[in-house]
């Protein structure tokens, strides 16, 4: 990491050694960086930094205490529920010049590709960049490394494999010529110029995803966590399950 961007991000504690950092010191980042960014954002990075220290504190011995650990983190916000419609996909599709049942050929229909492999799969941004051919198989793609840090195979319907199938496999080592940052940009400027702008998010494709799951191809909740990658299904339930009481009613009256 640059020593501008370390300084960006950790302000004053850049400065400081590992061996200096009080819980004042955590306290006047958080409230910092709270100025710029969102709770959530803030949140997330207390929790990580609480883990670092936490590993510098009991398996290395460099400290005593964590000064993380002792300043109250920004609430949590709620997860997202959004689903997305027919017609914002429509736009985003218009947005990213790409047409559905086509090869993608510009970095921007390649994530426009990847918008509707990820509804059709319910895979992360992140673990779409990163398919390699090799791990592409018949009805499944194998992702050696995934967000919780297992491997995952993830199952191919009918219409993820058509997608697949737009996409040559032996030109190539990765499936998609993106990394994360390039990815991101073009995401960011294709939607900011719709009236999606801060409305629909590429994550919202894995709630989307899920939904279709089991409205559509009924998947029960514990395979439905198979493919998802969930080692806790309460963390899916709570945070990508959750069917209205009419969806439920529909359920128990199907014939």
């Amino acid at each position: 990491i640059k020593k501008e961007t370390f300084t960006k991000y950790f302000g004053d504690l850049a400065e400081k050694s590992i061996y200096e950092i009080e819980p004042i010191d955590v306290k006047n980042w958080r409230d910092k960086r709270l100025k710029n960014v969102a709770p959530g954002t803030v949140h997330r990075q207390m929790c990580l930094y609480t883990s670092v220290f936490n590993y510098a504190k009991n398996e290395l011995f460099m400290i005593k205490e964590n000064p993380f650990a002792q300043v109250i983190k920004p609430e949590k916000p709620p997860s997202r529920n959004r689903l997305i419609k027919q017609r914002e996909i429509e736009i985003i599709l218009q947005a990213l010049d790409y047409k559905i049942g086509t090869t993608p050929k510009t970095p921007r229909q390649y994530v426009a590709w990847a918008f509707l492999f990820a509804i059709e799969t319910a895979m992360r941004k992140g673990e779409i960049v990163g398919i390699t051919c090799n791990n592409i198989h018949a009805d499944y793609v194998h992702l050696p490394i995934t967000k919780n840090g297992d491997a995952r195979d993830v199952p191919l319907s009918k219409e993820a494999r058509d997608l697949l199938n737009l996409i040559p496999h032996t030109d190539r080592i990765k499936l998609i010529p993106h990394n994360s940052n390039s990815f991101r940009l073009i995401w960011q400027r294709a939607i900011g110029k719709t009236e999606l702008h801060n409305i629909v998010h590429f994550h919202d494709t894995r709630h989307e995803a899920i939904t279709r799951l089991v409205n559509k191809r009924k998947l029960p909740v514990e395979i439905l966590a198979k493919v998802t990658g969930h080692r806790d299904i309460k963390t899916l339930i709570n945070t990508y399950y959750n069917p209205t009481a009419s969806d439920i009613a529909k359920m128990m009256n199907a014939s």
